[in-house]
């Protein structure tokens, strides 16, 4: 039985729609490759957690943090200019220091559907220890702009890709699977509920589409997909108005915008699942 590790921020979750003894979720909140690279505590657990166990193959997940921490912490916290490249090689190399793993998969940083509106102060949210700073700079919107930030993260995606090809690491790109010839977001995969979300809806359905072309090898391992258990609809439902309303940037008014309306909640679950599928095959 092949034996499977999956590590990385909150983006990690799309695997939990994958159930098997022999596959190992490790999520660390808020982690990024650069904080990997730091050689924080994180990756001194990830170290000793691997010291007595043996993966066949270890996957990769990281989120936007690498990018929107980095390259706004370092051009108008620390007025420098921000290099992105370097962590995608950093980070290749670093993953030659993790011990009883026979092969690495990289997942790319998806696309993140965070408005331009909503993204300034969010940005100041992840930057809330230098807030006051930010607040007597000007930022720009065009670089906080869907456009700038996706053409960011694509840069970034090549040059991981470029990376991995060299250390001989697979390298799977599911951002192509989500963008509209006109370089958007389909809108399947934007959170209607929560404007503020810096995830795509429903990231474990992507897992239709790769299980059936990039990581097809994975389907001679025994793992069971779950379509629906972890959807986990009405635990969303129900946590909805808490999170909003523990949300600093979102007020009353924005929780009757975006409330769920399950109907349409439903229809856009099974219109991604559609969607996908169709793209697998």
């Amino acid at each position: 039985m092949c034996k499977i590790l999956a590590i990385g921020s909150s983006s990690v979750n799309i695997f939990k729609a994958l159930e098997s003894k022999d596959f190992t979720i490790l999520k660390f909140k808020g982690i990024s490759m650069k904080s990997m690279i730091n050689e924080t505590k994180h990756y001194h657990l990830l170290l000793n957690f691997l010291k007595n166990k043996t993966f066949d193959y270890c996957i990769h997940v990281f989120g936007i943090v690498d990018l929107n921490f980095y390259y706004y912490y370092k051009k108008f916290i620390m007025n420098e200019e921000p290099n992105i490249f370097k962590t995608p090689e950093l980070y290749c190399n670093l993953i030659k220091t993790l011990p009883n793993i026979k092969k690495h998969i990289v997942i790319n940083v998806p696309y993140s559907p965070t408005s331009t509106e909503f993204f300034i102060p969010l940005l100041k949210r992840y930057l809330f220890d230098y807030t006051d700073q930010i607040n007597n700079q000007l930022i720009p919107k065009k670089e906080c702009s869907i456009k700038f930030r996706q053409t960011m993260i694509d840069k970034f995606n090549r040059t991981l890709e470029k990376n991995c090809i060299i250390n001989n690491y697979k390298f799977i790109n599911f951002n192509k699977y989500i963008i509209n010839k006109n370089y958007t977001v389909n809108k399947l995969f934007i959170v209607t509920y929560s404007p503020v979300n810096i995830h795509l809806f429903f990231e474990h359905v992507l897992l239709v589409i790769l299980y059936k072309t990039d990581l097809h090898f994975l389907n001679n391992e025994n793992l069971e997909y779950k379509m629906n258990k972890d959807f986990d609809e009405w635990k969303i439902y129900k946590n909805n108005k808490a999170l909003i309303k523990k949300n600093p940037i979102l007020s009353p008014k924005d929780y009757e915008k975006y409330k769920i309306n399950m109907n349409k909640f439903h229809l856009q679950i099974k219109a991604v699942i559609k969607y996908l599928e169709n793209k697998s095959n």
